[in-house]
């Protein structure tokens, strides 16, 4: 706020330059003479000094009328300042991959709009290859999901891991397979699919290349096979008896008939998921609430995703190995 509005409005509340000038911390003569270059730029005197103090003139108190709304105009500027500032420390901006997250984007976006009623959290879906030049721009806070080789000048924290399953149409024979347990999937080898026709992720995309690495381990070589860009395309491949698929479980959710296919783990690979973040960053409050509700969203989501998977063979019973 102007120098001059405070000057002016604590010499008319305290009527006395000396006390005005206590309740400014400066001296007597500082604020004499602030007044009077003050009163000689507006050319009108503001105050008229008497026995009983310093009075307004009629000039002073049309000047402390108009100083006096300003006043008010501009503590309520500054609360709104304020009011903005908490606003902007409390509003998120992440961006995710095509996960499990994307179908409980808006529980997440719910929760923590409770916890922060003035808040915003926006989730963004991406390409994981983008993580490291949106991260850069300083827009987003963090990123979900796999970190990909070339991202070490960001730091990356595991949040969950899924297993890799194989999704074998209905059409096609059993595999062959065995079930410990019955709370446990059959698992079965990738060789003993390989002769039948795949559908699998382009090479670009993080799941491919585990894919490749898992066949190279397991020294398996899948020959017939199309490609689609994404696990939710896979699935739905699958459910349309094109072919066998391979995804993390945490995608079961988009699959939207489960009774087309059948489940098999065959691999102790994984596929992992986490946030994405600048080296040595510190995480606010807002942030670290959000982390802790998807890192629980998403093992709740591991759960389900196992439950569904073991669902369609308890469905199936005359056509367990």
């Amino acid at each position: 706020m102007d120098k001059a509005i405070a000057y002016v409005l604590a010499i008319a509340e305290k009527k006395s330059i000396t006390e005005a000038a206590k309740s400014l911390y400066i001296s007597q003569p500082s604020l004499s003479r602030y007044l009077s270059s003050l009163e000689k730029q507006l050319g009108l005197n503001l105050f008229t000094r008497t026995v009983e103090g310093t009075e307004l003139t009629e000039a002073g108190k049309l000047y402390v009328q108009y100083a006096r709304a300003i006043q008010q105009n501009y503590t309520a500027l500054k609360n709104k300042m304020k009011e903005q500032r908490r606003v902007q420390a409390n509003t998120l901006n992440i961006c995710t991959c095509l996960n499990p997250v994307t179908l409980t984007t808006h529980e997440i976006m719910k929760a923590y709009q409770e916890k922060y009623p003035k808040g915003q959290l926006r989730i963004s879906n991406v390409l994981t290859k983008d993580f490291p030049q949106l991260l850069a721009t300083g827009n987003y806070q963090f990123a979900i999901g796999p970190k990909e080789v070339g991202q070490d000048t960001y730091d990356y924290r595991m949040i969950y891991a899924d297993e890799y399953l194989l999704l074998v149409p209905t059409s096609f024979p059993l595999l062959p397979a065995i079930r410990q347990k019955k709370e446990d999937l059959p698992r079965t080898r990738l060789a003993e699919a390989a002769g039948f026709p795949f559908v699998l992720q382009d090479r670009n995309t993080n799941v491919r290349r585990n894919i490749d690495k898992i066949c190279r381990q397991e020294q398996v070589k899948l020959e017939n096979f199309t490609e689609v860009t994404s696990s939710v395309l896979a699935i739905r491949a699958v459910e349309n008896q094109q072919g066998i698929a391979i995804i993390p479980s945490g995608f079961l959710p988009f699959a939207s008939g489960m009774q087309d296919f059948r489940c098999y783990y065959f691999t102790e690979a994984q596929s992992r998921a986490g946030i994405l973040f600048p080296h040595g960053k510190i995480f606010s409050p807002q942030e670290k609430f959000c982390v802790s509700l998807i890192d629980e969203i998403l093992h709740r989501e591991s759960k389900i995703c196992r439950k569904l998977a073991l669902e369609t063979w308890e469905e199936k019973k005359s056509d367990r190995p």
